[in-house]
C-alpha cells in the first residue's frame, strides 16, 4: 500500500548586522629601576645501563581432544 502526500517547505532568512566600535586609550608611564642577578648552575649526570638477555625456550600449547597441555 503507497501513500502519497504533500511537502511544504519552510524557507528561513536570517540577516544579522552587528556594529561594534570599540575606542581604548592606554596611557601608561613607568619608571621603575630592576636589577636582576641571575645565578644558575646546573650539573647533570645520567647513567643508563641497559641489560638485555635473551631466552631461547621455546613457549607452545597443543590441544588434542578434550586435552590440552603446554610446555616451555
Amino acid at each position: 500500500m503507497c501513500q502519497q502526500g504533500q511537502f511544504n517547505f519552510l524557507a528561513v532568512d536570517v540577516d544579522v548586522d552587528v556594529d561594534v566600535d570599540v575606542d581604548v586609550d592606554v596611557d601608561v608611564d613607568l619608571d621603575v629601576d630592576v636589577d636582576v642577578d641571575l645565578d644558575v648552575d646546573v650539573d647533570l649526570d645520567v647513567n643508563v645501563d641497559v641489560n638485555i638477555a635473551r631466552s631461547d625456550r621455546t613457549v607452545g600449547f597443543c590441544k588434542v581432544g578434550f586435552l590440552e597441555y603446554g610446555w616451555m
